[in-house]
C-alpha cells in the first residue's frame, strides 16, 4: 500500500532510532546517519497529515545539533510543538527510565 493511499490519519506515533543519542553507546563514535532517522516523521507527516505526532525517544535528543532544526520544520507544516520529559517511575514502574515526548 502506498502512502497517498492511506487517509485519515489521527496519530503517528514514532520512536526513532535512539542509541546514537545517548550515552548507553559509550565511547563509541555517534553514526549522523542513523540519528536522522528521526527526520522521517516529516516525510510522514508531510504525506498523511495526521491530526496528531507523538515522538519518544532518550532525552539526549535535545543536545543533537538536528533537533531544533526538526522541532522548527514541524511546526512548519503547522503543528503546535510541545515536549516534555516523563519517567516511567511516575507511572508505577519500579524502575527509573525518562524519555522525551514531543507531541
Amino acid at each position: 500500500m502506498l502512502l497517498g493511499e492511506i487517509r485519515n490519519i489521527n496519530l503517528i506515533l514514532a520512536s526513532p532510532e535512539c542509541t546514537n543519542h545517548t550515552c548507553a553507546k559509550g565511547g563509541r563514535p555517534r553514526d549522523e546517519g542513523s540519528r536522522l532517522s528521526a527526520r522521517y516523521v516529516l516525510l510522514f507527516a508531510q504525506q498523511l497529515k495526521p491530526r496528531w505526532i507523538v515522538l519518544e525517544n532518550v532525552i539526549q535528543m535535545r543536545w543533537w545539533h538536528g533537533y531544533h532544526p526538526l522541532m522548527e520544520e514541524i511546526r512548519d507544516l503547522g503543528y503546535h510543538v510541545r515536549s516534555q520529559v516523563l519517567d516511567a517511575a511516575d507511572f508505577g514502574v519500579p524502575q527509573t527510565r525518562r524519555r522525551l515526548f514531543v507531541v
